[in-house]
């Protein structure tokens, strides 16, 4: 499934016939979310959301995720909010196997969240931090 403009129209009109408020999608590093209108009847209504959701900016805010199976460590850079990332810095590692494999930020900017912790188990796509992209 790709995230083209037939795939979350679709989307976006099953959200509706369940009453759903929230859609997320997601393929790979390709993203989608919209909060639906409580009252969308027509057609009409329907492609100007779709219109204005386009339109919107990018979110500021990126994840950067673990590359593989594996135990977080972290890196010499203390990983906190509010802390600084530059983009190709490498903010920890993933522990498999006996190897270390690099955590790269691709983002700059700052920390908002830190959703691994030293030790603990990764999934591959897991979550590490969240930052307030500026660069």
């Amino acid at each position: 499934m790709s995230l083209d403009r037939e795939t979350i129209q679709q989307s976006l009109r099953t959200a509706r016939e369940f009453g759903l408020r929230v859609v997320k999608l997601q393929n790979g590093d390709d993203k989608f979310r919209a909060v639906l209108s409580a009252n969308v009847d027509d057609d009409q209504h329907e492609s100007d959301e779709f219109a204005a959701v386009f339109a919107a900016e990018p979110d500021p805010i990126k994840t950067v995720c673990s590359p593989v199976v594996g135990f977080m460590k972290a890196a010499k850079v203390n990983l906190k909010v509010g802390g600084k990332v530059e983009p190709g810095q490498i903010i920890g590692e993933v522990i498999a196997l006996n190897l270390a494999n690099d955590i790269i930020s691709e983002f700059g900017g700052e920390i908002v969240e830190v959703m691994a912790k030293d030790g603990e188990p990764l999934e591959y796509g897991g979550a590490v931090v969240r930052i307030k992209v500026t660069s």
